[in-house]
């Protein structure tokens, strides 16, 4: 006879509590979203904010942080003082949508973050009532996934580090600049809860990201532009005229930098990358078409044409873009086939160590593309729908990597440290080192002066950068190595790295990458790198 069915008979349904885990999974962060608002709300310049511990690790939490009573001001004035060559940082900040807040009774001054910071960089000085604008130069950064506008997010801290040592590499230049900092803000952290389930955000932070990119950060982009144009009057002239008289070379350098009024770098992290590559990518195409046609028009064996710039660099850290759309310009880049060194006008810095754009960015785009049909013998595009600008190895220019990593993974000859980064291992400040980079740019610049292809420059490709050794037998130098059929004269560059410069989606801290941005900016103080004319020549004689 069978037993009867007792309450703990197997016949008994039990509660599916792992599915429905599963299930709830995904929305956990919408029940704890962090709030829609600005979080910068104040306006108070007789604050002074200058970023703290600079001396630290750059890992440690009080890295580059600033008194509290700073942390909702919209402008941080953060004076010269040791390690800080003083600069003023600004803050705009942009809703899911890409708009600017509103204003409320709460957050009154919202809106016009972007008009206040627009008209600080027309002044070009401290002073409102300036009838005399100082020159400037305008350093933009649009931050990543899991950031916003807090005064300690790891991405605002970071950028203060570069601002007070960008502002440093100004004031020891021969025509020194204001450094003035704009942060753009938008919800790149929509959860408090934190990783494993923050990574749920990607998708839906993506989808804002594309948002912003198509927001008023495209005015406010093309603002800064049509600001630099009309305040680089005399540059523009010197450019338009080696435009027109291509085969004429620099020699009076000096002048020539001096007449460059406002500088604009802009910088973009992540999906902070994806917000400045769409906004700018069909601008960049543009003038790298344009130089293209230049190029064919002015039929020069010698010296290419000026290169127009949207900005003077352009810089993404692990953009979280797809190679897709990358692919245009890179093919510009290669159509152009420019003869003679351009600096660098877009560099994209991806690691291999970054599972964001390694991993999940693949992952999101199978479903996406699952229905996309290609033609036969078209792999490629299959992959660059897939993959990101700097993970589809079709379309990697360089490798960067310090010497020994390099070394270790190369069959050819070892390449030996530079001597002059040798002679920096054991330099007492950053003064000193920052003078011995500018005698190793001071060798660059003179052999392109010499020979503008740097195709014909082997003694400077692999091309190194000087990086602070921590300890006696550490690398001194990092090298960009370029892959094989890259024009090392192109001013778009696509570069793959990993450990030690760049480890992780959000190693912005990391000393070395720090050192190797601060190199690509100090290049662009010089115009001999830039091909432009020998003839010092105003707006006016721009047409003769």
């Amino acid at each position: 006879m069978k037993p009867a069915a007792t309450s703990g008979s197997s016949n008994r349904r039990t509660f599916p509590v792992a599915a429905l885990f599963r299930w709830l999974l995904p929305l956990l962060p919408l029940v704890s979203c962090t709030p829609l608002v600005p979080y910068r709300t104040e306006r108070d310049r007789s604050v002074n904010c200058p970023p703290l511990h600079l001396q630290d690790d750059p890992a440690l939490d009080s890295f580059a942080r600033v008194d509290p009573k700073c942390d909702s001001l919209r402008e941080e004035v953060a004076p010269a003082s040791a390690g800080n060559g003083g600069y003023s940082l600004h803050f705009v900040e942009f809703d899911d949508q890409g708009e600017l807040f509103p204003g409320t009774e709460r957050t009154p001054l919202a809106d016009s973050e972007m008009e206040d910071f627009l008209s600080r960089v027309r002044l070009g000085s401290l002073q409102d009532d300036s009838s005399n604008p100082s020159p400037i130069s305008v350093v933009v950064f649009v931050h990543g996934w899991k950031h916003d506008a807090r005064s300690g997010d790891s991405n605002v801290r970071w950028f203060r580090a570069m601002l007070a040592r960008l502002a440093i590499v100004e004031r020891k230049s021969t025509c020194p600049r204001r450094v003035i900092g704009l942060y753009v803000g938008w919800r790149g952290d929509a959860t408090t809860l934190a990783d494993p389930v923050k990574n749920i955000t990607f998708w839906t932070r993506k989808k804002a990201a594309a948002r912003v990119a198509d927001g008023q950060v495209r005015e406010l982009l093309s603002r800064l532009r049509s600001i630099q144009d009309i305040r680089n009057a005399d540059w523009n002239g010197v450019v338009e005229h080696s435009r027109r008289h291509p085969t004429e070379v620099t020699s009076s350098h000096h002048e020539l930098a001096c007449s460059k009024a406002m500088r604009l770098t802009i910088v973009g992290h992540s999906f902070g990358g994806l917000v400045v590559y769409k906004a700018l990518s069909p601008s960049l195409i543009r003038d790298i078409a344009d130089l293209n046609e230049r190029i064919r028009d002015a039929g020069s064996p010698v010296v290419d044409p000026v290169l127009a710039r949207e900005g003077d660099l352009i810089v993404t850290i692990n953009p979280a873009v797809e190679a897709a759309a990358f692919v245009p310009l890179w093919r510009a880049a290669r159509a152009a086939n420019p003869r003679s060194y351009h600096a660098p006008v877009f560099v994209s810095i991806t690691s291999a160590n970054d599972d964001a754009t390694g991993m999940a960015f693949p992952a999101a785009r199978f479903f996406n593309t699952l229905l996309s049909k290609y033609p036969d013998g078209a792999q490629g595009e299959r992959d660059a729908e897939l993959k990101t600008i700097g993970h589809d190895q079709d379309h990697v220019d360089y490798t960067l990597n310090t010497l020994s990593v390099l070394n270790r993974n190369s069959r050819s000859n070892p390449l030996l440290p530079d001597p002059k980064c040798e002679a920096l291992r054991n330099a007492p400040d950053f003064l000193t080192r920052f003078d011995g980079e500018l005698r190793r740019l001071d060798g660059f610049a003179n052999a392109l002066h010499a020979n503008p292809d740097a195709n014909t420059l082997p003694q400077f490709f692999p091309r190194q950068f000087c990086i602070h050794a921590r300890t006696g037998d550490a690398d001194v130098a990092i090298a960009l190595q370029p892959k094989s059929g890259t024009n090392l004269n192109s001013p778009v560059w696509n570069v793959y790295t990993s450990v030690p410069v760049l480890d992780s989606h959000s190693d912005l801290l990391n000393p070395v990458l720090v050192d190797f941005l601060r190199q690509l900016y100090e290049e662009g103080t010089r115009p001999e790198t830039q091909r432009l004319s020998q003839t010092m020549t105003g707006p006016a004689d721009a047409g003769r």
